[in-house]
């Protein structure tokens, strides 16, 4: 009776061990299972803040870039020419020249648009020569401040943006055009679609496998 008694006992305290480490065995394999998820979510949080600073820091450089071929542009402008470009004055000799050294400019620099406009955003001269003198720039990518600031005589460059007609993405900048007493005349605009994101853009792809991996492996443990 007594050895019936010390044998359950036994048995019981054997189940009850054996359930305390299967218990430990579980709890640590769930601080295992959160301690990767974390790690997953940490790596793909971080990686995505990293593409995000380096498309930023990417838009920036070609915007200055950009702009930078805007200014040194000016200089091969006329400014002094430019009070003659008026609306009806399209085939004068003087619009027709302004026009070839914008799509020089153009060509030289591998651009998609140039134009020149007056502080009332109206074309003084454009590439395609379907657009007339006084015609409204209907494409001037940039805010009333930042259209300002070019008035004041600072080069500046727009946020990217996407052309509906090409899905493209496309960046802008604009320079001051000064005459020969320094006033300011015009704006340079210059169009130029944004290069691949390269290296950036793999990035983005192998970011987007990382995330549906740990959304994956989260579905799979839960």
């Amino acid at each position: 009776m007594r050895s019936s008694i010390h044998s359950g006992a036994e048995a019981r305290v054997g189940d009850a061990e054996h359930q305390m480490h299967f218990l430990r065995r579980d709890f640590r394999a769930k601080v295992i299972i959160i301690f990767l998820l974390a790690a997953l979510v940490l790596l793909n949080s971080t990686g995505w803040w990293v593409y995000f600073a380096s498309k930023k820091s990417f838009e920036r450089e070609v915007g200055r870039n950009l702009s930078s071929i805007a200014a040194v542009a000016t200089e091969s402008l006329p400014g002094d020419s430019l009070k003659f470009l008026v609306p009806g004055n399209d085939n004068l000799y003087i619009s027709r020249w302004v026009r070839e050294v914008l799509a020089k400019i153009k060509v030289d620099s591998g651009l998609r648009h140039a134009f020149i406009i007056d502080e009332t955003r109206h074309v003084l001269a454009d590439v395609r020569k379907d657009i007339l003198i006084g015609t409204p720039c209907e494409i001037l990518m940039v805010e009333d401040d930042d259209l300002e600031l070019v008035l004041r005589g600072t080069t500046r460059f727009s946020l990217p943006y996407r052309d509906l007609t090409d899905e493209s993405l496309y960046i802008a900048a604009y320079a001051p055009i000064r005459n020969s007493e320094l006033r300011i005349v015009g704006i340079l605009g210059l169009e130029q679609q944004l290069p691949p994101l390269g290296y950036i853009g793999e990035l983005r792809h192998r970011l987007f496998l990382t995330g549906l991996f740990s959304f994956l492996v989260f579905v799979f443990l839960s």
